[in-house]
């Protein structure tokens, strides 16, 4: 399966930092695994400079991820990072997850989409249980409900997230 994904923006970043948006596929999420695996990802490297740092546009268009296969869970992560000027590092904002797929099968849920940003990296049991599921949605939803009874850090208050 060939799929285009295009990361225009996010809306309300903390901090007055630029911001990047790294792309993947989860299952595999090989980025977020023990040993971090860059293949397949996607960076967003052209940026709007007229946009105020807090709401970044981003000018990439679509990127390509060629080769995936069908699988239920499949989702496209969108991890959004701070970029720390002089230090060469970059600081964690949120992430999103975006169903490749329709439940009811093997059909492309494509459109349009704003999607919330969760505090933080996506935990590799919530990768594993999206992968294990047919409904990404559900997972993040049940993972949200128990990050409100345990605040373990996994999934926090959105920002928002553009892609298309």
């Amino acid at each position: 399966v060939g799929l285009l994904v295009a990361t225009d923006g996010a809306l309300r970043l903390p901090r007055g930092l630029p911001a990047a948006a790294l792309v993947t596929s989860s299952p595999p999420g090989a980025f977020y695994q023990d040993h971090p695996v860059v293949d397949d990802m996607k960076v967003t490297l052209e940026y709007d400079l007229g946009a105020p740092l807090a709401s970044p546009r981003w000018l990439d268009g679509y990127q390509a991820f060629r080769g995936l296969q069908y699988h239920p869970g499949l989702a496209i992560i969108v991890d959004v990072r701070l970029m720390v000027p002089g230090a060469g590092t970059c600081s964690p904002v949120g992430w999103s997850a975006l169903p490749v797929f329709e439940r009811e099968g093997a059909y492309v849920a494509g459109g349009m989409y704003q999607l919330p940003l969760f505090n933080g990296v996506p935990s590799r049991s919530i990768l594993k249980d999206m992968a294990n599921e047919r409904d990404v949605d559900a997972v993040i939803v049940r993972y949200l409900q128990a990050s409100d009874a345990d605040a373990d850090g996994c999934c926090g208050r959105p920002s928002t997230a553009g892609a298309e």
